[in-house]
């Protein structure tokens, strides 16, 4: 009873199980972590750059600053490509009505 458990709990751990007491849970080396995938336990060592990498992208609003080139992209973005794209569809809707021989439908246009 006593002496099987021990030996049990002494004996090599398969990597493709997961780990059984927090004792070998403790053994793990520290810039390892455990992956849980559909073939068993994989350890993936972390690249600190890519971590620095994520934590800025995950704190981005806490870093942002507006300077004229962030300004420039939100202009575009933002302004000018769904400017186009509403023209665009304004202009398909009166070419499709005229080859309809249907009346032209009124739509507020910015450039025509």
């Amino acid at each position: 009873g006593i002496q099987a458990q021990q030996s049990a709990q002494h004996s090599p751990v398969n990597t493709t199980q997961r780990w059984e007491t927090a004792t070998e849970r403790n053994t793990i080396p520290r810039r390892l972590t455990s992956i849980g995938t559909m073939a068993g336990d994989e350890f993936v060592k972390l690249d600190p750059a890519i971590e620095r990498w994520a934590k800025m992208r995950e704190n981005t609003l806490n870093h942002f600053k507006w300077t004229s080139r962030t300004t420039f992209k939100a202009a575009i973005w933002g302004v000018l490509v769904p400017l186009g794209i509403y023209e665009f569809a304004v202009r398909e809707q009166k070419i499709m009505a005229k080859h309809a021989g249907k009346p032209e439908p009124s739509f507020p246009s910015f450039f025509s």
